[in-house]
């Protein structure tokens, strides 16, 4: 159970959830392109049903449910959903001019306009027909203008009313389908609307009737109205039979066909009779039994349908208007048709009326996709093949965004401006080692479609560099005064994404009535949305204020949105978050597989046609013998065999061959025995054939100098190729040119303004950066101090206190850090915990800090053994670790990019094991592991794998008994520093230690002999650094590099500060110089012990006896 859960988690997790960090798609949206693509319904062809693109991706590439394609394709279209559309659709927007009448249910007619000055919220009642076919009543709202200056059809029905609308609006057929007008003949009998008076009772006022037309009689419209409370409470459907309606729908289409075929004769029972022969219409005196009696027959029969008789296209245009109807989604006319509603926030029309096709910008996303620049795998039934991932020429990943919940992880990607992602993406490409902060200059934020206002950065920058974060989205308003109330209201002009103006009005009347937000006048909320854009108007109260009133909206309803930001996708088919460098670079390097993949295409295609036009210079040379042998031959497989067997004078084509390279334009398959051998020409079968199919008017002078210069256009092709995949800066510059020429084609303007908050000033900001000195205790004291407070002294030298302690207490870590950094705190458990430095506590030299209990979250007995300062987590880097018992392991440095409060884990520990260095790599280098006893090991960094963070590791070194690690160090260029407990030391250069395999014992590093004692550190210096030594009781010094000499790894080394009685040396740290630093003050110069030895090696006699273990051999 536990593995087919796993199994199904990584299907829906790489199969339906997550978008690759390629093309930016998931494998839905990836199918519905590639199959419009096959096609042909791409952006300059006419468009084509959505259910026949549907279709094609269901039965061909995606298994599942037609509405999750649907779905797909839809919000690929809708500009609200979409930065940049990938498909361009039509057929869910029609609508009408303002002067239209509807019928309202209160015996009324009003206009679209006239309706268009209510409240959006207001409701007014109108005829629909319900799932049965029957006509109810319906609740309609927010009357609006949805098209500016749009394209009319007018409509002439056969009632004389005319209806001017869009091509695209649906009319309600009979059987209860729609149709667009564009599509409507006089053969579609549309729904019709028919009413009439009659008292209730003889002798009473009459009253107004609609005819039901699936039952053919007429029915009192209050009784609808009755009918529609009674709904409203608890909705109970009553079906009528079956046959009772389909037969009543029978015979009303037959009787109304007798009035168009005898329009000037009456409707007789002999007429009805006379006509019946073979058309499966009842007797009369059975077909009365359906509707009580003749005279209702006949009029179910005149009133069966309305039909289109004429249609034309109007050359002025208009704005159209619609309404929104829930529920029923359709509404009746007063002309007495149904037609369908454009419905505000309502799902799109159903795949059968709308139509589709491709954009422009979508090409972009598939170009070059039939050049063999990405993999195809066969479809789920292996009888298709599709794309595993598109070229994608632009990244849209981050262009348009993408949302998604798999299992256990989701994604939500905001969409970004084309033009500055594009740039940001040649910025990374002319500087690969631009951080992060620098590409946030580029791209500043997300870009939404709906714009709006972004408030605060902090959010954004934290999702760009760890891949999660959130932004704050906020409506865009202004406050005006009413021209015709004298009062202040607030206009809101952009929503922020996602969020759907009818419910905003909705929400915000119900929060009004429950009295959440005061302020707002009784008819003082409206939209006044038309063709110049959206305009919702919040009219206040003579006694509110605008500010009061604009900050309760926003945290109260959508007006204020947070988006959160995940930026998870998949690399190499595995999840991955991401920050905002890996995308780009996971983006040019798909595009770097891609235009190598195309040049390696193009390059065997042009080889291809070189090889022909060879067979065809050859054939020109020898015209007169090839045609001769042509002649001939019995047949054409025989004249291809005589023209491979001989060998050709190659005329001209000897010398294009030398100019351009014989073998650069040879076919890669191309057998050896064929083309230029020994001063002649071998045709292979390609070239045979070639020949044979080529038109006698191409033996013309005239095409023979185009068969020339055609194949000399050839060869410069063929070394441009060659030129872009031998050099990897031209293969950049073509993907530079490629993305330029996308962003100057389909680049626009930000919509989405970005707002500076009071929020985004963090502590940090307002942190000068300066180095500090950080220490820490033995006993878990930590604190911060300007690396000013310490002066340098010369070698031999006192030093001063850095710290007082209780008794038992001694400096156990010190580094160096800018004040604005993250210190990864690793702990005697194995687990990592971040600071930042600035959140140190400030102390002079004499103060002992404050606990590191009080600010981390430890565990009793748990204590902080390494720590790691951190500037940015770039990806390519390394977490290198080393424990004391010798073990090594290697973890992603973006592995420890996201903090949590409580920490994680960062090593596997054994018992009475701790961490004893830690260190930022690339991969690519050598480390270096130095032991308590005076020994080194170096080895390739390649000898470790990349581990997760719960690895234990793999030895580093072998150990004896007793033994441990005391430092880790990257080999770089320099000297490394080795210090022993009685307080000697040297230098030794770094190439001084051969590079071992992991896991030996090492060779010497130190002598630690009586004098010396153990070893206790080792740093990696240079001549202009400084280091701090760290007593056990406290005592720190600060000495200058350059006075320590630079002696073999044997040599015993020279006293680095003088120690009392019972005190040794317990740690050390590299300082690197700064501005004015540089010398020291010689105060206590004359401290020095004058028979301190100098730094000279030991003479060989002195040195002590070698280690056979640490041999280079051994």
């Amino acid at each position: 159970m536990r593995q087919s859960y796993l199994d199904y988690a990584m299907s829906v997790i790489v199969g339906r959830a997550l978008p690759d960090v390629r093309d930016g798609l998931k494998p839905v949206h990836r199918r519905v392109l590639f199959s419009m693509s096959e096609q042909g319904n791409v952006w300059n062809r006419a468009y084509r049903k959505s259910a026949r693109v549907v279709g094609d991706v269901m039965g061909k590439y995606h298994p599942h449910g037609d509405s999750a394609i649907y779905d797909t394709m839809v919000r690929m279209a809708q500009r609200f959903s979409m930065r940049y559309l990938l498909v361009d659709g039509q057929g869910n927007f029609g609508c009408f001019t303002g002067d239209t009448l509807i019928k309202l249910a209160d015996g009324t007619e009003k206009t679209f306009a006239e309706l268009a000055q209510r409240p959006s919220d207001e409701i007014f009642y109108v005829y629909a027909v319900d799932e049965t076919g029957k006509i109810v009543i319906a609740e309609g709202r927010h009357a609006r203008m949805t098209r500016p200056n749009a394209e009319l059809l007018a409509l002439t029905l056969d009632t004389g009313d005319v209806v001017r609308c869009t091509p695209d609006h649906r009319f309600m057929l009979r059987d209860g389908s729609y149709k667009e007008a564009r599509d409507l003949t006089p053969d579609d009998s549309l729904m019709p609307g028919v009413f009439d008076t009659a008292p209730v009772k003889p002798g009473l006022n009459d009253y107004l009737r609609i005819l039901q037309p699936n039952l053919g009689r007429y029915q009192f419209v209050h009784h609808l109205a009755d009918e529609f409370n009674v709904e409203s409470l608890h909705v109970s459907w009553s079906k009528p039979e079956y046959r009772q309606k389909v037969m009543q729908r029978k015979i009303a289409g037959y009787v109304y066909d007798l009035t168009r075929r005898f329009p000037d004769c009456d409707i007789t029972p002999e007429l009805y009779e006379s006509n019946r022969y073979r058309n499966w219409i009842p007797r009369l005196n059975k077909a009365v039994e359906y509707f009580g009696d003749f005279e209702a027959l006949v009029t179910a029969g005149r009133h069966y349908n309305h039909r289109v008789v004429s249609m034309r296209r109007l050359t002025v245009r208009a704005d159209t208007y619609d309404i929104t109807v829930d529920h029923h989604h359709n509404f009746l006319l007063a002309c007495g048709v149904f037609v369908h509603n454009s419905v505000d926030g309502d799902p799109p029309a159903a795949m059968r009326y709308t139509e589709v096709r491709m954009t422009r910008i979508a090409d972009a996303l598939l170009d070059d996709l039939d050049k063999d620049t990405v993999d195809f795998i066969p479809n789920y039934d292996n009888t298709e093949h599709e794309p595993v991932v598109l070229p994608a020429r632009f990244p849209n990943l981050l262009v348009n965004g993408s949302s998604g919940i798999a299992v256990g992880m989701a994604t939500n990607i905001p969409p970004h401006n084309l033009r500055e992602v594009i740039d940001a993406c040649l910025a990374l490409i002319d500087n690969p080692a631009i951080t992060i902060e620098e590409l946030m200059v580029l791209v500043p934020g997300p870009d939404f479609p709906t714009a709006a206002l972004i408030n605060g950065v902090r959010g954004i920058r934290e999702a760009y560099r760890t891949g999660r974060g959130r932004a704050v989205i906020r409506a865009r308003t202004m406050v005006e005064v009413q021209k015709r109330s004298g009062r202040e209201a607030i206009v809101v002009t952009e929503l922020p994404y996602q969020v759907n103006k009818a419910r905003l009005l909705e929400r915000i009347a119900e929060l009004v009535k429950e009295k959440k937000i005061e302020g707002i006048a009784p008819d003082g909320l409206r939209d006044e949305s038309d063709k110049d854009g959206m305009r919702v108007v919040i009219e206040l109260k003579r006694d509110a204020y605008a500010e009061v009133l604009l900050a309760n909206l926003y945290q109260h309803t959508q007006m204020q949105q947070v988006f959160g930001i995940n930026m998870v996708a998949l690399v190499d088919g595995q999840p991955r978050t991401l920050n905002l460098k890996q995308i780009l670079e996971y983006f040019i390097r798909h595009r770097r597989d891609v235009v190598t993949r195309r040049t390696l295409f193009e390059l065997r295609k042009a080889r291809d046609r070189a090889h022909v036009l060879e067979g065809y210079a050859i054939a020109l040379a020898n015209i007169d013998e090839i045609i001769a042998l042509i002649k001939a031959s019995a047949n054409p497989a025989e004249a291809r065999e005589r023209l491979m067997e001989r060998t050709w004078t190659p005329g001209s084509v000897t010398g294009m061959l030398e100019r351009a390279g014989a073998e650069h334009t040879r076919p890669e398959e191309l057998e050896a025995a064929f083309g230029l051998v020994d001063g002649g020409y071998r045709l292979s079968e390609r070239q045979a054939k070639a020949i044979l199919d080529l038109q006698l008017q191409r033996l013309t002078g005239l095409e023979q100098d185009k068969i020339l210069d055609e194949f000399k256009e050839i060869l410069d092709k063929i070394a441009a190729l060659l030129m872009i995949l031998s050099d990897s800066d031209r293969l950049m510059d073509v993907i530079r040119e490629e993305l330029a020429a996308i962003r100057d084609q389909f680049g626009d303007e930000r919509r989405t303004e970005i707002q500076v908050d009071h929020t985004d000033l963090t502590l940090e900001d307002m942190i000068a950066p300066e180095e500090v000195v950080v220490t820490m205790s033995h006993q878990g004291y930590v604190k911060a101090q300007p690396i000013s407070d310490y002066q340098a002294q010369r070698r031999g030298g006192k030093g001063k206190s850095a710290t007082s302690f209780k008794e038992e207490d001694f400096i156990d870590r010190i580094f160096v850090a800018n004040s604005r950094d993250t210190v990864l705190c690793f702990s005697s458990r194995g687990r990592v915990y971040w600071l930042k430095v600035y959140e140190l506590p400030q102390a002079g030299r004499g103060a002992r800090g404050r606990p590191m209990v009080n600010l981390l979250p430890l565990e009793p007995g748990e204590r902080i053994n390494a720590v790691l300062p951190v500037r940015d987590y770039e990806t390519g880097y390394f977490v290198f670790m080393a424990t004391s018992a010798g073990t090594v392991k290697k973890t992603p440095l973006d592995d420890f990019s996201r903090p949590l409060s409580r920490g994680i884990i960062a090593i596997d520990l054994r018992e009475d094991e701790v961490l004893i260095g830690v260190a930022i790599t690339d991969g690519k280098q050598d480390l270096m592991l130095f032991t308590s006893a005076g020994k080194a090991v170096r080895f390739s960094e390649g000898a470790v794998r990349a581990m997760g963070r719960t690895a234990h590791g793999v030895r580093g070194v072998q150990l004896a008994p007793g033994q441990k690690v005391i430092s880790l160090l990257v080999a770089e260029p320099g000297t490394v520093l080795s210090v022993t407990e009685n307080g000697y030391g040297k230098r030794t250069r770094v190439e001084d230690f051969p590079t071992k395999g992991r896991g030996t014992k090492g060779v010497i590093g130190i002598s630690t002999s009586e004098r010396n004692g153990a070893q206790v550190g080792a740093v990696l210096v240079r001549p202009d650094d400084e280091i701090m030594l760290i007593t056990e009781g406290g005592t720190l010094i600060r000495t200058p590099i350059d006075q320590i000499p630079v002696v073999g790894r044997s040599a015993q080394g020279v006293k680095l500060i003088n120690l009392g009685e019972g005190e040794r040396l317990v740690y050390l740290e590299r300082i690197v110089a700064l501005d004015g630093e540089k010398e020291g003050n010689g105060d206590l110069a004359e401290d020095r012990d004058p028979d301190e030895p100098t730094g000279d090696p030991i003479d060989d006699e002195q040195a002590p006896e070698a280690d056979p273990d640490s041999d280079p051999e051994a």
